[in-house]
């Protein structure tokens, strides 16, 4: 790493002036002395960083997570990578991590730790950072070095860190700040400091007095050093702690604490993106710090082996007919998980038809896991879907599940019973069968054990039966009782001593006595003969054999009774009269009640501890039942756990009175969303005293199986309407009587006020004569100042509130005001048991039956309702969710320039790239879009004249995209999403046998869109890296256009300058709503409306295989030019000589035949 050189010499009259400027300040003056000694010896310091955890706003990959890992960098070089410790899959990382670096004053005065989001094929991207200006704590009077804890120990977990103790700091600072030196009394339990003392905390007095008479078991160990010197240091130290109390409010000392920082990206610069929980300590290297660094390393969980032996099972329900017999029977079995049913769920085998409800299994369950103690959690990794990378870390509570069922061979099989078992505090089992009720599992006070302490556990415990879709019973009802044995040890202890499961070995468990009537019908046809048919038919089935032998001998007797008579010769016939039936008279039932019963009756309900004025009520109620109007306004819900297969739901709202669903709103379900927004209002009518109950339900959809309800929470209407509370209507903090806060209550403030007066026996109010105060009782209330003022805003200008009080006196819309005032301050002065509500969300807990005690989420709502004799005239409040605007960005790419030569050409050398650019708003799979291909750019250059358009939906209020996806293909409808209003423009370089490069990117926020350069030259890096840079919001401005840089990714071990521009693109924006795009339309690409022309590329650009003679121009003869003309030269000359050598042996022979024999 290079140190940079840095000249910080002052001249004499610099100097002179500094000292004045900062002898005029607090700052000591051996800080100052330290400053101007900067040039000539640099400070070194040992910094101690602990990072503990961190919490992440928002997802970094395609699954919701992140895998974060820490960077820490001094100014702009990165000093410790720990990339190799990464965590995976999680916003809520807990590092536990201690890192010790060298800081050198001044040229490394800014420590930067970054958090950073692993990826596998991808480049690494930065989460958030936070800095810390380490120079600025070193100089700082506080003290900023080493946090003071409460209390100094020499030894033990919470040991002194500081390479100073207490007595020296208090000394030194004393010196520092011209103090006499700190007296001590003779038994060092207190000091005086200037004219303050300073006594040493009771609890170290108290734990040097236990340490002298009994041996110490706390984690302090203080005996080898003397008592005295141990209380002494801890005096000093709460002097330390009292310094910016009593002695110098402005020099407090930094106190022992841990910073909870804020993470920021430079990508988007003022948008938080999560917080860092963290410490600092930092020593000189003259005094070098002498213990080692704390280790504050998680906990790591302990493995145990849960051990489960199923004896018996008894009462369980007979939910199966036989449809030969109709006995009733089941096909008993057992099953089991910790985490998950689909993780680690086991079972027993099946007991055939049980006549009883009882079944035998002597069958054991096994289950390991993770057990984290501090917690009290099991800690156990799963994917959260198939195609994520690596697992996530979660966290359950420690429970058991046991249920119960009866198998059926053709259809799922029946729910029959659940026992719920947390295994930190186990009911404990009833030791016989009869004593076995359901309060051992829903009685809250019912007595139970640790499994993790007391380690074994057996008897009886009850399946609490489920309560199905619409059903009306106890719901204590009891599904089956459950013989069984729990065994819980850890890891080791299972090693030594190994069981198998089922009934295997080691030790293994013997076979049950089953009866013989248990086997399978179809498996073992002789046995469904005799114990089935044969047990329930016996006689049945004599009777049909010695039938069946008459029928046979009649048939016989028949058939040769013919040819008897015609052998007799004769033949007789015998008449038989025909019975008659007699009459059948219906009979007459009589089901009037004797006066007697009515009086039995009337005198079990007088016999009642009821009070007499409920009595009364409920009399009155026989007379006059009370109708009132309710209004019921359900804003959003939060739905702690998912209902469906990708860990979602597609909640929708009942409104049930009693157990009578007035309001199924089926239509207005929401899919797959665990965080509903539903902004509904509901209007119905209830009934005093019959419908005393309003039950708002929360139900999941399903397309194919019957609605899952998630949850309720339950309100007592008839509580709130006789509360005197008044809990009818909440009271507003204002009164209005028009705009979108108007007055929702069917009476008037001023008239609440005076029937509240009269009915707790006060005289009336009195107000003054500008209605600006009232008086009730003994106490006075004023009207709210803002109401007077908004009164002269609107006479003396055009009022442009939402509150419009034009059409009532000016006087009314204060008295009003002033009555409210009173009702708001009625339960402080008046009556503080009776104070009355005042307007605000409910955020109510939902609960589901089957799951009792366990919340299941949240619900925000709130509920008005009124008496039908005062019903409101005013409509229902709107709160829907604001809908999102259609927008239409269109880009036009006009040119790119000094865009990476990537390519190099196997002929030639010379460097090129195929450019084209892509862009995206809402996903690259989802909406990307992309240019044709500038080919063979030799210089950089590409030109495209080509438009993108991109439709979305954008939320103002929100500021977010909105936009409907599914998550996995197999997803029943869409989830909604919202995402940063941002576009992503690449750049690539085209290759034809693998991956397109990625040469560079700009990420513009349309929010804030950085100012394009006007010309190339003037276009660099800073415009998008620097977040001092202007830029304007792309909804107001409408229209941009500009030179943009794109900026070149950083390749895995690449060691350059984060800044390097890949390329520069010349576009232009233009963003317009739907209407308007509609009313002027434009094509993408180069198409029409609103054609764009051509680019004007250069000659050389084109695909080389589909234009060969452009290749052999402008490649081959461009670059070989000369050597294919000496080529071709060398080719004539080669034919020439080929051509001279063969004819050169017959011309020899010629010319010697021609000389030796004078031929001619």
């Amino acid at each position: 790493m290079s140190r940079m050189s840095i000249n910080r010499a002052l001249s004499n009259s610099e100097k002179k002036a500094l000292l004045r400027s900062i002898t005029g300040s607090n700052m000591s003056l051996d800080h100052l002395m330290l400053q101007l000694d900067f040039n000539k010896n640099p400070i070194t310091l040992r910094c101690r960083l602990y990072i503990i955890k961190a919490l992440l706003y928002r997802g970094w990959d395609q699954a919701g997570k992140a895998d974060p890992f820490i960077k820490i960098a001094l100014n702009n070089d990165t000093v410790i990578d720990d990339a190799d410790e990464k965590l995976r899959n999680t916003l809520e990382p807990v590092f536990g991590k201690s890192y010790e670096f060298d800081v050198q004053l001044p040229f490394q005065s800014l420590i930067r730790i970054q958090i950073w989001d692993w990826d596998m094929t991808s480049p690494n991207d930065m989460i958030g950072e936070t800095k810390i200006d380490v120079e600025n704590r070193w100089f700082s009077c506080h003290r900023a070095t080493c946090g003071l804890p409460k209390r100094y120990d020499s030894a033990g977990y919470n040991t002194w860190r500081d390479t100073k103790k207490p007595a020296v700091i208090l000394v030194k600072l004393c010196r520092t700040t011209n103090i006499n030196a700190p007296v001590y009394t003779l038994n060092f339990c207190s000091v005086t400091v200037g004219n303050e003392s300073f006594e040493c905390d009771p609890a170290c007095v108290e734990f040097i007095r236990n340490a002298k008479s009994s041996v110490d078991t706390l984690h302090r160990k203080a005996h080898h050093e003397l008592p005295e010197e141990y209380i002494r240091q801890n005096t000093a130290l709460a002097a330390l702690h009292g310094w910016g109390r009593k002695i110098n409010m402005k020099h407090a000392l930094v106190a022992e604490h841990i910073e909870c920082r804020s993470l920021f990206n430079p990508e988007f610069p003022g948008i938080e993106q999560g917080k860092l929980e963290m410490w600092l300590d930092f020593f000189p290297m003259s005094r070098p710090p002498s213990s080692a660094m704390i280790d504050i390393t998680p906990p790591k969980p302990t493995s145990y082996q849960l051990r489960i032996t199923i004896w018996n099972t008894s009462e369980v329900e007979l939910n199966d007919e036989n449809f030969l017999t109709s006995e009733r029977t089941s096909d008993i079995y057992v099953k089991a998980w910790i985490i998950g049913e689909r993780i680690d769920g086991q079972q027993t085998d099946i007991h055939y038809r049980s006549l009883t409800g009882e079944g035998n299994f002597n069958w054991r369950f096994v289950f390991d896991f993770d057990y984290l103690d501090i917690e009290e959690k099991i800690v156990f990794e799963a994917k959260d879907s198939v195609f994520q990378v690596g697992n996530t870390t979660k966290k359950i509570p420690p429970r058991i599940i046991i249920r119960v069922y009866d198998a059926d061979l053709f259809s799922a099989d029946d729910f029959l019973g659940e026992c719920n078992l947390n295994l930190t505090h186990v009911p404990l089992g009833a030791k016989t069968l009869k004593k076995c009720t359901a309060n051992i599992l829903l009685d809250p006070k019912y007595k139970g054990t640790d499994l993790f302490v007391n380690k074994r556990l057996a008897g009886w415990w009850p399946m609490i039966a489920p309560l199905k879709v619409g059903e009306i019973r106890d719901k204590t009802l009891l599904g089956g009782k459950l013989e069984a044995e729990f065994s819980l040890i850890t890891a080791e202890e299972a090693e030594k001593n190994p069981v198998g499961k089922a009934r295997e070995a080691p030790q293994p468990l013997e076979e049950p006595n089953r009866p013989k009537t248990s086997f399978l019908w179809f498996t073992s046809p002789w046995r469904t003969l005799r114990f089935v048919i044969w047990r329930n038919f016996k006689w049945t089935i004599i009777l049909g054999v010695l039938i069946f032998i008459g029928v046979i001998f009649l048939l016989l007797v028949v058939w040769s009774i013919p040819g008897e008579i015609i052998r007799q010769g004769k033949f007789r016939v015998q008449e038989t009269p025909e019975d008659e039936t007699d009459n059948m008279y219906p009979t007459s039932t009589n089901r009037a009640i004797s006066n007697s019963e009515k009086k039995a009756l009337l005198k079990s309900k007088t016999d009642s501890n009821m009070p007499i004025d409920h009595l009364m009520l409920q009399l009155g109620y026989s007379k006059n039942l009370i109708t009132l109007k309710c209004r019921l306004y359900i804003i959003k819900a939060l739905l702690y756990r998912g209902w469906d297969q990708a860990g979602k739901a597609d909640p929708f709202i009942k409104i049930v009175l009693n157990e009578d669903t007035v309001i199924d709103d089926i239509d207005g379900k929401l899919l797959n969303t665990l965080e509903p927004v539903f902004g509904k209002s509901y209007e119905f009518d209830v009934q005093l005293p019959f419908q005393s109950l309003i039950r708002i339900q929360i139900w999941d959809w399903d397309m194919t199986s019957p609605n899952d309800m998630i949850a309720e929470t339950k309100i007592d209407i008839e509580n709130r309407r006789f509360s005197c509370h008044r809990a009818t209507c909440g009271l507003p903090k204002r009164y209005d009587s028009a705009g979108y806060n108007t007055w929702r209550d069917t009476k008037k403030p001023s008239v609440i006020l005076t029937e509240l007066c009269r009915a707790t026996n006060i005289n009336e109010p009195d107000y003054t004569l500008d209605f600006c105060s009232v008086k009730v009782g003994n106490e006075s209330f004023q009207c709210d100042p803002d109401c007077v003022e908004f009164l002269r805003s609107a006479r003396s200008s055009v009022v442009t509130g939402h509150r419009k009080v034009h059409h009532e006196l000016p006087e009314e819309y204060i008295r009003q005001n002033t009555a409210l005032a009173a009702l708001h301050g009625w339960g402080r002065k008046i009556n503080t048991k009776h104070a009355l509500v005042a307007e605000h969300i409910e955020s109510r807990s939902l609960f589901n039956p089957k799951f009792p005690e366990i919340e299941q989420g949240k619900l925000e709502m709130w509920l008005d309702f009124f008496p039908m004799s005062r019903p409101p005239s005013s409509a229902m409040i709107d709160i829907t969710p604001p809908k999102p605007t259609a927008y239409q960005l269109r880009v036009t790419i006009w040119n790119t320039s000094e865009v990476e030569l990537n390519d190099s050409n196997l002929f030639t050398g010379e460097r090129t790239s195929d450019i084209y650019v892509k862009a995206w708003v809402v996903g690259e799979r989802i909406d990307a879009q992309q240019t044709d291909i500038h080919y063979r750019s030799l210089t950089g250059e590409g030109n495209f004249n080509w438009r993108f358009v991109f439709d979305f939906d954008y939320l103002d209020i929100e500021e977010k995209i909105v936009f409907e996806a599914k998550d996995s293909l197999f997803q029943v409808g869409n989830t909604t999403k919202k995402i940063p209003p941002r576009i992503i423009i690449r750049v690539y370089d085209a290759d034809l046998f693998s991956a397109d490069d990625f040469l560079g990117e700009c990420m513009l926020n349309l929010i804030h869109v950085p100012l394009g350069a006007k010309t190339l030259k003037k276009c660099t890096a800073g415009i998008l890296l620097d977040p001092k840079h202007k830029g304007t919001d792309l909804f107001l401005n409408k229209r941009l256009a500009g030179w943009w840089p794109m900026i070149a990714p950083l390749k895995l071990g690449e060691i350059r300058d984060k800044a390097l521009v890949g390329g520069k693109l010349e576009a232009e924006f233009s963003l317009v709503t739907a209407e308007e795009a509609e009313k002027n339309p434009v094509g993408k690409a180069r198409e029409a409306p609103q054609p764009l022309a051509e680019p004007n590329r250069p000659k050389t650009s084109f695909l080389w295989f589909t234009a060969p003679w452009k290749t052999l121009r402008f490649v081959l003869w461009r670059n070989f030019k000369w050597t294919i003309i000496t080529g071709i030269f060398i080719f004539i000359g080669v034919i020439f000589v080929l051509l001279a050598v063969w004819s050169i042996p017959g011309e020899l022979i010629r010319q010697l035949g021609t000389k030796i024999f004078n031929n001619k």
